[in-house]
Protein backbone atom coordinates (compact mmCIF):
# COMPACT_ATOMS: atom_id res chain seq x y z
CA UNK A 1 0.00 0.00 0.00
CA UNK A 2 2.99 2.32 0.36
CA UNK A 3 3.11 2.95 -3.38
CA UNK A 4 -0.58 3.91 -3.65
CA UNK A 5 -1.48 7.56 -3.93
CA UNK A 6 -4.93 9.00 -3.31
CA UNK A 7 -6.56 10.38 -6.45
CA UNK A 8 -7.28 13.60 -4.56
CA UNK A 9 -3.61 14.39 -3.94
CA UNK A 10 -2.86 18.02 -4.86
CA UNK A 11 -6.52 18.63 -5.76
CA UNK A 12 -7.74 21.82 -4.05
CA UNK A 13 -11.40 20.80 -4.43
CA UNK A 14 -10.99 18.33 -1.57
CA UNK A 15 -9.97 21.01 0.92
CA UNK A 16 -12.09 23.88 -0.41
CA UNK A 17 -15.11 24.49 1.83
CA UNK A 18 -17.16 25.57 -1.19
CA UNK A 19 -16.82 22.25 -3.02
CA UNK A 20 -19.97 20.17 -3.01
CA UNK A 21 -19.09 16.55 -2.20
CA UNK A 22 -21.24 15.23 -5.05
CA UNK A 23 -18.93 16.95 -7.56
CA UNK A 24 -15.95 14.79 -6.53
CA UNK A 25 -17.70 11.65 -5.26
CA UNK A 26 -17.03 9.79 -8.54
CA UNK A 27 -13.29 10.36 -8.19
CA UNK A 28 -13.44 9.06 -4.63
CA UNK A 29 -15.29 5.94 -5.77
CA UNK A 30 -12.43 5.14 -8.18
CA UNK A 31 -9.66 5.82 -5.66
CA UNK A 32 -7.63 2.82 -4.50
CA UNK A 33 -7.60 4.27 -0.98
CA UNK A 34 -11.34 4.95 -0.71
CA UNK A 35 -12.06 2.36 1.98
CA UNK A 36 -9.04 3.46 4.07
CA UNK A 37 -10.10 7.08 3.68
CA UNK A 38 -13.67 6.30 4.77
CA UNK A 39 -12.44 4.28 7.74
CA UNK A 40 -10.22 7.14 8.87
CA UNK A 41 -13.03 9.68 8.45
CA UNK A 42 -15.54 7.55 10.40
CA UNK A 43 -13.06 7.38 13.28
CA UNK A 44 -11.50 10.86 13.23
CA UNK A 45 -14.54 12.85 12.03
CA UNK A 46 -12.32 15.51 10.38
CA UNK A 47 -13.89 18.97 10.52
CA UNK A 48 -12.62 20.02 7.12
CA UNK A 49 -12.26 18.62 3.66
CA UNK A 50 -13.96 15.90 1.71
CA UNK A 51 -13.13 12.36 2.75
CA UNK A 52 -14.32 9.33 0.77
CA UNK A 53 -16.84 11.46 -1.05
CA UNK A 54 -18.42 13.31 1.85
CA UNK A 55 -17.89 15.77 4.67
CA UNK A 56 -17.76 13.96 8.01
CA UNK A 57 -17.37 16.64 10.66
CA UNK A 58 -20.54 18.50 9.78
CA UNK A 59 -23.97 17.71 11.09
Amino acid sequence: MDDLQPLCINDQRFIDDDTRPDTVRGLCAQCPLNSSCAEYARTARPRGGIWAGRRWGRS
